[in-house]
Parts: C-alpha cells; sequence; structure tokens
C-alpha cells in the first residue's frame, strides 16, 4: 500500500508541477504583461490629464505672445517716425518754394518693414519716393539739404520732368533710402 501512496503522490505531484508549468507561470507572465501594460496606459493617462490641464494655459500664453508679437512688430517703426519724416520733407520744400505732390513708401515696402525684425547693429531703413513740383534751383536747393540730414542713406534715383508749353515749374521725382527714426527736432 505504501507503494501505492508513494505512485499517488508522485501523480499528483507531477500533475500539480506540470498544472504549474502549463497554466501557473504563463498566466502569471500573462497578467505581468497586463499590469505593465495597465501601468505605461495610466503613465498616458496621467500625462494626457497633465497636457490637458495645461493646453489652455499654453494656448492663452501662445495667443499672448502672438499678441505682443503684433504690437512690437507695429512699433518697429512707429507711425510718429514715418510722419516725421514727412513733415521734415514737407517743411524743407516749403522752405524752397516746392509744392509737395505726392510721398510714395510703397506697400510692400511698410509691409516688409513690418514684419522683419530689425538688426542690432544696422538701422530699419525706408525707400521713400518724393515727388515735388518747383524750379530747377529750388530742387537743387532741396536735394542739397535732404543729403545733409541724419535719416538720408543714399538715392535710389531722380527724374526730372520738364513740359514742352515752356513753363517754369519742372516735376522732380527723387527716391532715396530714410532711416526711421533719425529725424531731428529743434
Amino acid at each position: 500500500m505504501k507503494q501505492r501512496h508513494v505512485i499517488f503522490i508522485s501523480i499528483f505531484v507531477l500533475l500539480i508541477a506540470s498544472w504549474y508549468v502549463l497554466l501557473v507561470i504563463p498566466t502569471k507572465q500573462e497578467l505581468s504583461k497586463l499590469q505593465s501594460s495597465l501601468y505605461d496606459a495610466n503613465a498616458q493617462i496621467t500625462d494626457f490629464h497633465k497636457i490637458m490641464m495645461i493646453a489652455p494655459e499654453f494656448y492663452k500664453n501662445h495667443e499672448n505672445i502672438k499678441r505682443q508679437k503684433l504690437q512690437l512688430s507695429s512699433q518697429l517703426y512707429s507711425k510718429k517716425n514715418l510722419l516725421s519724416l514727412f513733415d521734415e520733407l514737407e517743411d524743407r520744400a516749403k522752405t524752397n518754394n516746392l509744392e509737395v505732390i505726392e510721398f510714395t513708401p510703397s506697400v510692400e515696402e511698410l509691409l516688409r518693414i513690418n514684419h522683419l525684425l530689425p538688426e542690432d547693429n544696422k538701422p530699419q531703413t525706408l525707400n521713400m519716393v518724393i515727388t515735388l513740383k518747383g524750379r530747377l534751383y529750388d530742387i537743387g536747393n532741396f536735394v542739397k539739404g535732404v543729403e545733409t540730414e541724419n535719416f538720408y542713406q543714399g538715392v535710389d534715383f531722380c527724374r526730372i520732368l520738364n513740359t514742352v508749353d515752356g513753363q517754369v515749374n519742372s516735376n522732380f521725382v527723387y527716391g532715396f533710402k530714410a532711416v526711421l527714426g533719425a529725424i531731428r527736432k529743434p
């Protein structure tokens, strides 16, 4: 009978060992994988939750920065600087008995200036075109005076138009580069 007990115990131990090897170990491995996946998913959900909590603040900050960028870029050249340049040129024209017909910094030029950040050591310039009407002597004095100003950086072109009917006054179109913000105020 002892031998029978030993055989039953051996079979029972063999069945338990087989059951453990065939069912328990793979189930534990699968459970470990599931726990790892669950941990990773929980970490992702926590990260997503943090992102969702931070996203509105991030978006608000992004919009504030965008608004500040637009405000700063609109101040890169101020309307005041541009108008003071126009006023200076108009005053100089009146001093020289010239009639100002038109100022034309192009829209493309103004938009380009508005979107470019100025370099630290390089002043911001604007291509100006002024159309005047007057005598050639007065036009010469006007150009001579403009070329001595701080804002003047160089001529782009110069065109003098005379009429065939013999009028004394000529139309003068003068293009030059002006440094913004360099107008001297007395």
